[in-house]
């Protein structure tokens, strides 16, 4: 994928999300504190997770991985079905902190041979997300602490999404202008 598609593909999807704590911030106020139990977000996220990992892990190009790559099929379900009922507890931070993880694999090989300096926030936003991926598989008890001041009443919950809808379209703006 090249930059300019990865850009306006993350832009447009912040744009969508934070949109939503614009327009209508008692909703997601009640989506994101209901977020961190919630199971169907919770399987829908790791299921993307472990067959995106299952597909990285079967396209390796690894002596070790390539004589067992054929058992990947299989192990990945059961993979999924431990993970959901040995791991539920505040799965759907986990699982986003997993894709939080995986993402910047395919941003920083967009980002990394384009000419352009404006690159590097998406370079920049990858790394934030490793980070933040990083800490929510570790510990996701700290997704309400992070969203608690965003969530206390509708100015804050506006506020951020008006923050999140212009870094979107800003984003969608440098897709289409100078990736």
């Amino acid at each position: 994928m090249t930059l300019s598609a990865m850009s306006i593909w993350l832009g447009a999807a912040l744009a969508l999300a934070h949109g939503v704590a614009l327009l209508n911030p008692s909703l997601a106020r009640q989506w994101i504190r209901s977020f961190p139990r919630s199971r169907i977000a919770a399987w829908i996220l790791t299921a993307v997770d472990v067959a995106w990992v299952a597909f990285l892990l079967y396209d390796a190009n690894v002596e070790l991985i390539h004589r067992v790559r054929w058992i990947i099929p299989y192990l990945a379900p059961v993979a999924y079905v431990m993970i959901i009922f040995c791991m539920n507890e505040l799965l759907a931070p986990r699982a986003l902190g997993g894709l939080l993880l995986l993402l910047p694999a395919p941003m920083l090989d967009a980002a990394r041979w384009h000419a352009s300096p404006w690159r590097l926030v998406i370079i920049l936003l990858a790394y934030l997300w490793v980070v933040e991926g990083g800490i929510l598989v570790l510990s996701p008890y700290r997704f309400r602490r992070w969203l608690a001041g965003w969530v206390a009443n509708d100015g804050r919950c506006r506020l951020g999404g008006a923050l999140g809808l212009g870094f979107g379209v800003v984003l969608v703006l440098l897709g289409f202008s100078l990736y």
